[in-house]
């Protein structure tokens, strides 16, 4: 059995080009990553770094890449009283899609041993 452990975080950068980037508002953030850009405003109104580091935790505590049930931002509504309304961020459902082929990897790799 292989232990999650999470050293980094999840992360995704903006294109390289800002005339790769459909919304005017984004252009300016091309080439930085969503984790440490303090321009970059969430739509979900709670941060992408909080997000993200509530992923890692979980991940590691569960075992699990693919639960995210509970974590900020994953549902119309949000899941923190105290954030008020949230969208779900178009971000977990790339991180859902790059797990499950990482998994399918992982898989793939124990049962080759």
């Amino acid at each position: 059995m292989v232990q999650i452990k999470c050293n980094n975080h999840y992360d995704e950068i903006f294109a390289s080009s800002p005339d790769e980037i459909e919304s005017e508002a984004l252009k300016s953030l091309f080439r930085q990553l969503k984790y440490h850009s303090i321009e970059y405003d969430e739509s979900s109104r709670i941060g992408f770094n909080i997000q993200m580091d509530a992923l890692n935790e979980k991940v590691v505590e569960t075992q699990d890449l693919l639960d995210i049930e509970g974590l900020p931002a994953t549902g119309e509504t949000g899941d923190y009283a105290s954030s008020g309304f949230t969208t779900r961020n178009p971000s977990w459902d790339t991180y859902l899609d790059l797990a499950e082929k990482l998994l399918e990897e992982i898989n793939a790799d124990l049962d080759a041993e």
